[in-house]
């Protein structure tokens, strides 16, 4: 007698459903927290229907499976960071990219592990605005002879991190405004530490008796471009 074993069901696939805030293993935050970094994981990824207005947020207490009160709490922590800009009775307004806190470290972390391809390259044009800015002050014509003294002896020893770091650190000396110093050196840490930079043949900065300063200032394209190191979220979490 012959028997024949019945099949198993077919399975139906079901859309991912992520787990309530409350279940979420992240340690160390609090709701709030979380709430934020998953909205602004789907600004990122813009998951709306309706572009550039945030849902309501009657649709993220079931989504989160939060209260009213943790949601609007994450909401206003993103409009400190310049992400979105509430409107009476109008919906809450999701900000351009350009006018995000660009020092902000929970920005800079969500967008290195949301694996934002746009970050590098805002980054870079954001240092390459300030080097131009820098070399419009007549303070470029006064740099620390020991710091560009370093800066020539690393570029020949072919360590261009250690370099990159010296070079950015006076690009920042350049500037008065304290804002602008933090902009440079936050940046630029974050950069060289999640991104590395480039290596290039350093013969033409290197075989004068000294850098002239229209060479420094060729420096900064010239660390920004193709890298090979990987992103390191961990980085963020040692800036300066």
């Amino acid at each position: 007698m012959t028997i024949f074993r019945r099949p198993d069901p077919i399975p139906i696939p079901r859309p991912f459903q992520p787990l309530p805030l409350s279940q979420a293993r992240e340690v160390g935050q609090s709701l709030q927290a979380r709430a934020a970094k998953r909205i602004f994981f789907q600004i990122l990824h813009e998951q709306f229907a309706d572009a550039g207005v945030l849902p309501s947020e009657a649709s993220y207490c079931e989504q989160f499976n939060v209260s009213r009160t943790v949601v609007r709490e994450a909401i206003k922590s993103l409009e400190a960071k310049n992400v979105l800009r509430a409107r009476r009775k109008s919906g809450t307004l999701i900000l351009p990219k350009d006018q995000w806190s660009a020092l902000d470290r929970d920005l800079l972390t969500w967008r290195l592990e949301a694996g934002d391809s746009r970050l590098l390259g805002d980054i870079d044009a954001a240092l390459l605005k300030m080097v131009n800015a820098a070399f419009g002050s007549p303070v470029t014509q006064q740099f620390d002879p020991e710091q560009v003294n370093l800066l020539r002896t690393l570029l020949q020893d072919n360590d261009f991190a250690a370099a990159a770091k010296v070079y950015f650190d006076l690009v920042a000396s350049a500037f008065d405004n304290t804002f602008d110093i933090a902009m440079v050196k936050t940046l630029a840490h974050v950069r060289i530490s999640c991104f590395g930079v480039r290596n290039f043949s350093v013969e033409q900065f290197t075989s004068a008796p000294q850098i002239s300063v229209e060479a420094i200032r060729a420096l900064g394209k010239t660390f920004l471009g193709q890298h090979e190191a990987l992103p390191s979220i961990g980085a963020i979490n040692r800036m300066p």
